[in-house]
């Protein structure tokens, strides 16, 4: 089991998947499920979300297909793997995890690229659903979407770089016990 800082680092990817889980059921979802679908209550948090934070993405899926195709990647490929995940970074160093996590945090970090260009670089002055035309604007939204950049990047980086993730321990072993079987005969 992994100590300190990755221990640390492990818990935080365990909340971000725990809180992700309700979040893509009633929040995301609502970006491609019939508006019947959701209470009231979630639709109308959505459309207070979407106004308060210009975020019209959320306003209007439909008028965004790119967008709406990354929330059914995250419905139908991500959404399983967060309970994969949040298992496996609470039992920790879970080497068996390592491929699975890598592809996930590519494929989230992707799409939080192609958002955060929109937010930037798109011109919002005539758009029929309010967008982040101010720097402040754009700044506000780019903070919300943040923890799903931020967090897929710590996870590729653990992936990649943390010992209790990497297979060279294992690899390393197989080798030593061909190298003394070879030096026997």
């Amino acid at each position: 089991m992994a100590k300190g800082f990755t221990r640390f680092l492990e818990w935080v990817v365990v909340v971000y998947f725990a809180s992700h889980i309700p979040i893509t059921i009633f929040i995301d979802s609502q970006a491609t499920m019939p508006s019947w679908f959701h209470p009231k209550v979630l639709t109308d948090l959505v459309r207070d979300y979407s106004l308060e934070m210009k975020d019209e993405m959320m306003a209007d899926p439909s008028a965004h297909p790119w967008f709406m195709s990354f929330v059914y990647g995250e419905c139908l490929l991500q959404f399983p793997f967060f309970f994969v995940g949040a298992y496996a970074f609470y039992k920790g160093s879970c080497k068996w995890v390592r491929i699975p996590a890598i592809i996930y945090s590519v494929h989230t970090i992707t799409t939080l690229q192609a958002i955060f260009a929109h937010v930037f670089f798109q011109d919002f002055t005539n758009s029929p659903h309010p967008g982040p035309v101010t720097l402040e604007d754009k700044l506000k939204l780019t903070a919300i979407y943040m923890p799903y950049l931020a967090v897929p990047v710590l996870i590729l980086l653990m992936m990649l770089f943390s010992k209790d993730y990497l297979p060279g321990e294992t690899v390393a072993k197989s080798g030593a016990a061909r190298s003394k079987k070879q030096k026997s005969r």
